[in-house]
């Protein structure tokens, strides 16, 4: 499990444009620790710069401790799985 590696001072959550019986069920098939949030009218998804044309651009936010956006990295990262880096960044 990943999820151990996660720094105590860091919080992870998930955005989705799916609505939240989805992302539930997206959560608990996937076995996931972290919550997914519902963001289905895409407000913070586009307040973000990650709202393609047909559905959401992949993508991560990096926040400080006061909700500052401090890095928004766009697509995944290439030739390393998503979970190394962000783990790495974060802490």
């Amino acid at each position: 499990e990943r999820a151990a590696e996660i720094p105590d001072t860091a919080v992870v959550v998930a955005l989705n444009a799916d609505d939240v019986a989805t992302n539930n069920e997206a959560a608990a098939s996937l076995d996931l620790t972290m919550q997914i949030l519902s963001d289905r009218d895409r407000d913070a998804i586009r307040a973000f710069g990650l709202d393609g044309p047909s559905h959401p651009i992949p993508g991560v936010v990096f926040l400080d401790e006061h909700g500052k956006v401090v890095d928004i990295v766009k697509g995944r990262y290439p030739g390393r799985p998503q979970e190394d880096w962000i783990i790495d960044r974060l802490r």
